[in-house]
């Protein structure tokens, strides 16, 4: 890395590279070094989860080797109107909103309950999915109802509810904690981090895969789901287990 022409390297997942446990940071140490050693002849391009990376600024204060930081913050309520408005004409749907009734929903602010119409509907979007596009197209979908090939009704989608994911008691919240901060685990990493015996782990996964909060990737690695995403984080932060 060292010879030769200048050169760009890209390093996505960087979390996958440290452990919120003893000895758990060997790797992501090993790799400042080189990114140090190398920085004048290589440009590291990394990106790592924000939950990941405030853990990390917490407990490795010495992160200057990252000299430049950008931040992808949510997007906006016009930029959500936006994409859902786009992938909409794209489909050749004609949508109509007049059965469409909004309630109390949890999390989602009484001005965004106000309008019954679609800048309304994708204002609850933006607000109810924190900004989150993945999160925001996923219930967009879940929020059509077809009437004809080419005609589709809107309504109000269905939130999942947090209090699913208490029935496993503190051990599965730590466990929900613990993936949501690294974004993605193993069930060998799951129990070194949380320090639960991996049986008990086993468990935990299992339930939260079934109800739909987890999904396994390559790599046998659990990951939330896009449609348990938000409520999983708003659980973990009212339960001062996951910090902003």
């Amino acid at each position: 890395l060292n010879g030769g022409a200048p050169r760009l390297l890209v390093l996505d997942l960087l979390q996958n590279l440290f452990l919120s446990a003893i000895g758990g940071y060997e790797a992501f140490e090993r790799l400042m070094s080189l990114v140090e050693a190398t920085c004048g002849r290589v440009f590291w391009l990394c990106a790592i989860s924000s939950y990941a990376w405030d853990h990390l600024t917490a407990v490795r204060p010495d992160l200057a080797v990252f000299r430049h930081r950008q931040e992808l913050p949510p997007w906006s309520e016009e930029a959500i109107r936006a994409l859902i408005r786009t992938r909409t004409a794209a489909s050749g749907i004609d949508l109509t909103y007049e059965d469409l009734v909004v309630e109390d929903m949890e999390g989602v602010s009484a001005q965004a309950r106000l309008l019954r119409t679609e800048e309304g509907y994708t204002r609850l979007l933006w607000d109810y999915s924190d900004g989150n596009p993945r999160v925001a197209l996923h219930f967009w979908l879940r929020s059509l109802v077809a009437e004809s090939e080419r005609r589709a009704r809107v309504r109000l989608f269905v939130a999942p509810q947090a209090e699913e994911l208490e029935a496993g008691g503190v051990e599965g919240l730590f466990v929900l904690g613990a993936i949501v901060m690294h974004e993605n685990l193993t069930l060998r990493e799951t129990a070194l981090t949380t320090r639960l015996a991996e049986s008990l782990c086993r468990i935990h996964l299992a339930r939260l895969a079934d109800l739909g909060a987890l999904r396994v990737e390559e790599g046998e690695r659990f990951r939330v789901t896009a449609h348990w995403h938000r409520a999983v984080v708003r659980l973990l932060k009212r339960r001062n287990l996951l910090q902003d």
